[in-house]
């Protein structure tokens, strides 16, 4: 089995998530790897992204179904049951085209747009189709109910909730951008740490 950074082709990785079925790795070389937990193989790469991939979540309850977050401003929903082009059976380790993808969603205005990454993603546990994002340009975090997006592409969606970041007396506007998110096992809570070193629950 070769190592993840060899799968990343020796880029630089940026988070991996380990899981019963899956292991997953986010990389610089713009892809998410996705490897059988059992035996090592590469089960699918998760292409797509135009800059460093930041962040990889599987879905609770729904293994095959995959979000990932990147430096490009966007965030992707993959399902490893897709089929390949032209309705064929898809190949171990192919590569997989996304199903949703959410475009512009932590653009700032007062910041560069090459600073609208998306630094952080994660499923709410209790309500699956509930996906939350973090930003770097606008420190904020908002809630996006993918069942209401009716197109594949959607750009700059209207999110559920949008929660601005916190001040902090005397920080630079970098310092308040959102580093990791996770949910809580219960679905209550979302645990937020942001770059000023503080740890926030909603």
């Amino acid at each position: 089995m070769c190592s993840i950074a060899d799968a990343h082709r020796r880029s630089a990785v940026f988070d991996v998530h380990m899981g019963p079925d899956h292991v997953l790795s986010a990389g610089g070389d713009r892809r998410a790897v996705v490897r059988d937990s059992r035996t090592g193989v590469i089960v699918a790469i998760l292409g797509s992204h135009k800059k460093s991939v930041k962040c990889v979540r599987p879905q609770p309850g729904a293994p095959n179904v995959i979000a990932t977050s990147s430096r490009d401003g966007a965030a992707r929903i993959f399902d490893l049951r897709t089929q390949a082009g032209g309705g064929g059976q898809r190949g171990e380790g192919e590569e997989v085209a996304p199903v949703t993808t959410l475009l512009g969603i932590h653009h700032s205005t007062t910041r560069r747009k090459s600073e609208a990454s998306v630094s952080a993603l994660a499923f709410a546990h209790e309500r699956e189709n509930i996906l939350v994002t973090g930003g770097v340009a606008d420190g904020a975090v908002k809630f996006f109910d993918l069942r209401s997006l009716r197109r594949r592409v959607a750009r700059a969606p209207t999110p559920l909730v949008h929660i601005c970041a916190p001040s902090a007396s005397g920080t630079a506007a970098d310092s308040r951008s959102v580093a990791w998110l996770t949910a809580t096992a219960d679905g209550e809570c979302i645990l937020v740490a942001y770059a000023h070193y503080v740890l926030v629950k909603y």
